[in-house]
């Protein structure tokens, strides 16, 4: 930022007068929920996949992401009301396994680690990106 503010001055007062960038993560969000909501999102829209991952939210007894337990025990057809694709179902209720196993950490959990855990669970490893980038 420093090379671009001493470059340009319209540029500088702009700079100085903009926001740092903020993120609005989820404090309360666990690696299972993250990736939950990551799957709902694959390969749609954000808005429509907002609507969908809102009416899974709505299956739960909280109202946030349903529990490993809750997600194993919706069967296939409520899922599919919800807006979920047959592939996203399948993916959504792997990973509640894998969380119960404890292949999927419950804390935050560094690269390498999330590396180690996934790669034997093909559903769970992006196809396009790879976690050791």
């Amino acid at each position: 930022m420093n090379h671009l503010t001493a470059k340009d001055e319209k540029l500088a007062e702009l700079i100085t007068a903009t926001l740092p960038f903020q993120m609005d993560a989820d404090p309360l969000a666990k690696p299972y929920e993250a990736l939950l909501e990551s799957i709902a999102y694959q390969s749609i829209s954000g808005k429509a996949a907002a609507t969908i991952f809102g009416r899974v939210k709505a299956l739960s007894a909280t109202g946030r992401a349903p529990t490993p337990q809750e997600m194993l025990k919706l069967r296939k057809p409520v899922l599919r009301k919800a807006g979920l694709s047959g592939a996203k179902i399948l993916a959504m209720k792997d990973l509640a396994q894998k969380t119960i196993d404890g292949i999927v950490p419950l804390a935050r959990a560094s690269r390498e680690t999330l590396r180690r855990r996934t790669r034997r669970t093909p559903r769970l490893r992006p196809r396009h990106r790879r976690l050791d980038r």
